[in-house]
C-alpha cells in the first residue's frame, strides 16, 4: 500500500513539476506558432460573454449580478460595455522591422477617447516590438495594430484631451520615462507599410525606477512604479500646452506594493492592485482637489473603501462617464493556468464624474455594514458601482 502512494506521490509532483516548467520557463522564452496572418479579431478564452461570466471564480456572485442587471449583456452588443481585447490568439508586429506575427501578446494599458479605445500589450517573450489596438468606441471593432519602436511593458496608457496625445509608459534611453504620439498620426498610421510608428514626445522620469503606470489630469501626467514587495511611489509632473512634461515632479506620494494602475479626477483617486492568482482591489481615496494633493500616502489605511474584483486586473481608465477595467488574464501566459480567465475590457456607465467621488463613496461606505475590523467595505467591484447609481 505504501509503496503505491509513492508512486502516486512522484507521478503528482511531476505532473507539478511539468506544468511549471512549461507555464514559467518555456512560455518565457518560446511562443506557439499560428496559422493567423493578421491580428485576431475574435475572443481568445470565450465564444460568448455568457460563457464567460458562467465560468468566474467563486466569491462573485454578487457581481455577476449586478453585472447582469446593470448591463443586460447580450453578446456581441458593444452597447452593453463589454470590448473583445484583440490579438490575444496571435498579432501582426514587428521584429527588427520584419513583420511578424506574435503570439504571446500580453495586454497592459488602456485609455479611451470619444472616438477610440486604445490597449496597449507587450510580447511575453520579449521577442516582438510592442503595439497598441486601435478600437472604434462604439462598434468595438478593431481599426489597426500599431506597432510601437520598442519592446517596452508599456504598463500604462494616458489620453492628454487638451493636446490631443496619447501618452505611453516606457523607457527613454533605457530610462525609466514615458512617450507620447499625437492622435492625428495614429489615425494617419498605416499599419502594413513594414515600419513602426515613432514617438512625438520622450521624458525621462529619474524619480521612478520604473513607469509601470500612468494617469492624465488637467495639465498633469501621474507616473507609478509597481512594486512586488515594498511600498512605491507615484508622482505627478505638468505638461504644457505645447504637450512638453516637466522632467520634475510637483507631487510624490507614497503607494503600497502590487499597484497596476491609477485614475483621478475631482473628487477621486482609485487605484487597481492585483499580483498573481490574488483577487485585485481597487482603492478608493475621495475629497477635494486640495484635500487629495495633500496626501503623502495612498495604502490600504488610509483608503476609502477598497473593492473586491477578479485577479489579473491591469489598467482602469474613466472618460466621458465610464469607468473602464483591463485585464491580463485572458494572455498566452495565463488563459491556461489558474481561474477566472477575461478575455474583454468592462464599462460601466458612471451618471457623473462626481458620483465616483465624494457622494459615491458616502453611499458606498453608509449602504453596507463590514465584518473587517478597520470598518473598510470590501465587496464585489461593481456591486458597490451598481449602488452609487
Amino acid at each position: 500500500m505504501k509503496k503505491w502512494i509513492k508512486i502516486v506521490l512522484i507521478v503528482v509532483l511531476a505532473l507539478v513539476l511539468v506544468n511549471v516548467l512549461y507555464f514559467f520557463v518555456y512560455l518565457r522564452f518560446n511562443e506557439p506558432k499560428t496559422d493567423l496572418t493578421e491580428t485576431n479579431r475574435d475572443a481568445a478564452v470565450y465564444e460568448t460573454t455568457q460563457e464567460m461570466l458562467d465560468t468566474l471564480g467563486y466569491g462573485y456572485e454578487e457581481w455577476l449580478c449586478e453585472v447582469n442587471r446593470l448591463d443586460k449583456i447580450h453578446d456581441k452588443d458593444i452597447k452593453n460595455g463589454l470590448y473583445i481585447v484583440p490579438g490575444l490568439k496571435a498579432t501582426k508586429t514587428l521584429t527588427k522591422n520584419k513583420v511578424v506575427m506574435c503570439t504571446s501578446m500580453t495586454p497592459q494599458g488602456l485609455t479611451v477617447t470619444d472616438k477610440y479605445m486604445f490597449i496597449s500589450a507587450y510580447c511575453y517573450t520579449h521577442q516582438h516590438n510592442s503595439v497598441m489596438y486601435m478600437l472604434d468606441i462604439v462598434t468595438g471593432e478593431l481599426l489597426k495594430t500599431i506597432v510601437l519602436p520598442d519592446k517596452s511593458h508599456v504598463g500604462g496608457l494616458a489620453y492628454d484631451d487638451e493636446n490631443d496625445i496619447i501618452w505611453i509608459a516606457g523607457k527613454v534611453d533605457k530610462k525609466a520615462g514615458i512617450n507620447g504620439i499625437c492622435l492625428s498620426r495614429l489615425e494617419a498610421y498605416t499599419p502594413d507599410h513594414g515600419k513602426p510608428i515613432s514617438y512625438d514626445f520622450s521624458t525621462q522620469l529619474n524619480e521612478l525606477k520604473a513607469v509601470s503606470f500612468i494617469t492624465y489630469s488637467p495639465g498633469a501626467i501621474w507616473a507609478g512604479t509597481f512594486d512586488s514587495w515594498d511600498k512605491s511611489i507615484i508622482c505627478g509632473y505638468l505638461v504644457d500646452t505645447s504637450g512638453d512634461v516637466s522632467s520634475e515632479p510637483f507631487k510624490t506620494a507614497e503607494i503600497d506594493s502590487l499597484i497596476q494602475g491609477m485614475e483621478t479626477d475631482d473628487g477621486y483617486i482609485v487605484l487597481s492592485r492585483s499580483y498573481g492568482s490574488m483577487d485585485s482591489q481597487v482603492m478608493i481615496y475621495g475629497g477635494t482637489v486640495e484635500e487629495l494633493l495633500a496626501l503623502t500616502s495612498l495604502s490600504e489605511d488610509n483608503a476609502d473603501v477598497i473593492l473586491k474584483a477578479p485577479q489579473k486586473m491591469e489598467q482602469i481608465t474613466a472618460y466621458n462617464g465610464k469607468i473602464y477595467f483591463l485585464y491580463e488574464s485572458g494572455a498566452l501566459a495565463y488563459r491556461d493556468r489558474g481561474y477566472d480567465h477575461i478575455d474583454r475590457v468592462f464599462s460601466h456607465g458612471i451618471e457623473d464624474s462626481t458620483k465616483y467621488g465624494t457622494e459615491y463613496l458616502e453611499v458606498a461606505k453608509n449602504s453596507f455594514n463590514s465584518d473587517i475590523g478597520t470598518g473598510l467595505n470590501r465587496r464585489p467591484l461593481f456591486f458597490f458601482i451598481s449602488q452609487a447609481q
